[in-house]
């Protein structure tokens, strides 16, 4: 399957990777995604800079 991975911590940083698919255990479910987005924001959030608007430290 196909799948997003992110493998270093550079929030502009994502890969297009084939991986094997996960096997769910006995209390688990696997969840089946059928399309989803990356937009613009998404490295912003990754960054967490949104947590520090309108903080003022001291």
């Amino acid at each position: 399957m196909k799948a997003i991975v992110i493998t270093n911590t550079a929030p502009e940083v994502l890969e297009v990777r084939q991986v094997d698919k996960p096997a769910p255990k006995d209390n688990e479910v696997l969840i089946r995604i059928h399309a989803t987005a990356v937009v613009a924001t998404d490295p912003q959030f990754r960054k967490a800079t949104h947590l520090l608007r309108g903080f003022s430290p001291g």
